[in-house]
């Protein structure tokens, strides 16, 4: 059974379009294939992790884009862009069509869309991963309503640990909205986790963050999955294009350290598939 999961930020520069890329490789290690739609239009980060700027224009073609979940009976083309790999790029253009989005099938484009095609999609793909804009807009309510679990990324910040609820609200307004009137059940399902990122070991806010983000999971242990500290390996993804998972073969990070933090970005990602 194909699982629908969106990593949603809570600001700009969370580090989700990071996990984004790092959980299909990790999938990619586990021999899983992972659809990645990109529906983050200020930034499209998902999709320049693939592509150069120029290749944006050379190699992207409309049918290719995210813009086409949101047209009636319309169906992308995933591109290949790794080893059991697609995408469905973004498109900075896709912001203008909120107004279009409201007055069509406002949040259930991407439901119809998914159930219109859920026997293709489960036979190519074990994941689908979505990566939003951090908003509450119409096309991102369209990743909360059909997002079978949802990881909230939260970054070392005060304001992005006030903002968790906010999400959670705006989740819970969705879902006493949209309800199923056969069954009057709700069409939100979505399993919703918190993951603590990039921090440090150093700095009181770190250290705060860490001691507040332990306590949290102490006492919602199905809500707070765990935190990623910040390294080396996770700024390389960014500016390398490289997965964690394509550098820990190579030999500086055969150390313990390293080892140790591959293993409990594994942990994390792991305990999103489990539960």
């Amino acid at each position: 059974m194909t699982e629908f999961i969106g990593f949603v930020k809570l600001k700009g520069g969370s580090g989700a379009t990071t996990h984004v890329i790092n959980f299909a490789k990790y999938q990619q290690k586990q021999g899983k294939n992972t659809l990645i739609i990109d529906t983050d239009y200020s930034t499209i980060s998902a999709t320049r992790r693939f592509f150069t700027n120029k290749e944006l224009s050379d190699k992207i073609k409309p049918e290719n884009e995210a813009t086409s979940l949101f047209e009636n009976n319309s169906n992308p083309t995933p591109l290949q862009v790794d080893e059991r790999i697609w995408l469905i790029a973004g498109n900075m253009n896709l912001s203008n069509e909120e107004d279009r989005v409201k007055q069509g099938m406002g949040r259930r484009y991407l439901f119809f869309w998914a159930m219109k095609h859920m026997a293709e999609i489960q036979e190519k793909y074990d994941y689908v991963v979505f990566d939003p804009h951090n908003d509450n807009s119409m096309i991102t309510q369209n990743v909360l309503l059909v997002a079978d679990k949802l990881v909230i990324v939260a970054d070392v910040d005060n304001d992005a640990m006030d903002l968790i609820p906010e999400v959670m609200k705006n989740i819970n307004v969705i879902e006493k909205i949209e309800i199923n009137p056969m069954t009057m059940e709700s069409l939100v399902n979505a399993k919703i986790f918190v993951l603590g990122n990039k921090v440090k070991h150093v700095g009181r806010s770190h250290v705060q963050f860490k001691k507040d983000f332990e306590d949290l999971m102490k006492q919602h242990p199905d809500l707070f999955i765990g935190f990623v500290p910040d390294r080396e390996m996770i700024h390389l993804t960014k500016i390398d294009n490289l997965s964690i998972f394509d550098l820990e073969n190579q030999a500086k990070y055969q150390d313990a350290s390293h080892r140790k933090f591959i293993k409990q970005v594994e942990t994390i990602y792991q305990k999103i598939c489990e539960a």
